[in-house]
């Protein structure tokens, strides 16, 4: 191509290039740590280009949140900082982070303890039952880029959030056992006791029948009244 070529960046003419192909080249020079896919900011700097236009100000900070699985696979996006007067423009920066690839490297090992859980998580079986519950978050913040169009500016600050939930195995009777116990289930347990052996606040009556015509809602009495002022334990 010669001098007048624009295959190298060296001898590349102005005008040449335009500001989505060189926002990548401008961001990895100022950026430090983590940073944006070079394909998301290219988007990015389009979004802002194509529909900035839709607010007023010469400077704008977006903040965005993405949150994503171990395998990197986005979860939920949520955008603030943008006018309401620019609906095209927080649809396109969504679309944008919401598409945009996670590398995994970016983030720490994840503990021991998660490990043990996600990847030596036994299948159910049985009786055993999987109560999913989220365990740990992991976030990273990063680089923030500037799209520059004419004179304005946005500021884009992103930060990635790692999700995980697992499934936590625990059997059916230690379930049944954490749920409240009914009236009639203290009953069952208490005639099994040598409690029931003793006599209730009637005659013939043992002292289990009389705790359970005193238990409301599940709430075993403590103790039972006796006829004559005194009261015994249940």
């Amino acid at each position: 191509m010669g001098a007048l070529g624009c295959s190298s960046l060296a001898i590349t003419p102005l005008g040449c290039t335009n500001s989505i192909e060189m926002a990548p080249v401008r961001y990895r020079a100022e950026a430090k740590g983590p940073r944006l896919p070079d394909i998301s900011v290219e988007r990015l700097q389009a979004c802002f280009e194509e529909h900035g236009g839709q607010f007023d100000a010469d400077s704008l900070r977006v903040l965005g949140n993405v949150k994503v699985d171990p395998e990197g696979r986005t979860r939920e996006v949520t955008v603030a900082g943008i006018p309401d007067s620019a609906p095209d423009f927080a649809a396109c920066v969504r679309v944008t982070l919401n598409d945009m690839a996670v590398p995994m490297s970016m983030f720490p090992l994840r503990p021991r303890q998660m490990a043990e859980l996600t990847d030596g998580q036994a299948a159910p079986r049985g009786n055993e039952l999987a109560n999913p519950i989220v365990v740990w978050e992991l976030g990273a913040a990063l680089a923030e880029f500037a799209a520059q169009h004419g004179n304005r500016v946005v500021l884009y600050a992103v930060a990635v959030e790692v999700v995980t939930t697992v499934a936590v195995v625990a059997t059916k009777e230690y379930l049944r056992r954490r749920k409240k116990k009914t009236c009639t289930e203290h009953l069952q347990d208490c005639l099994g006791t040598p409690t029931n052996d003793l006599p209730g606040n009637h005659m013939g009556q043992r002292r289990c029948a009389a705790c359970f015509l005193k238990c409301r809602d599940g709430n075993w009495p403590l103790k039972i009244d006796l006829p004559d002022g005194g009261s015994c334990a249940c």
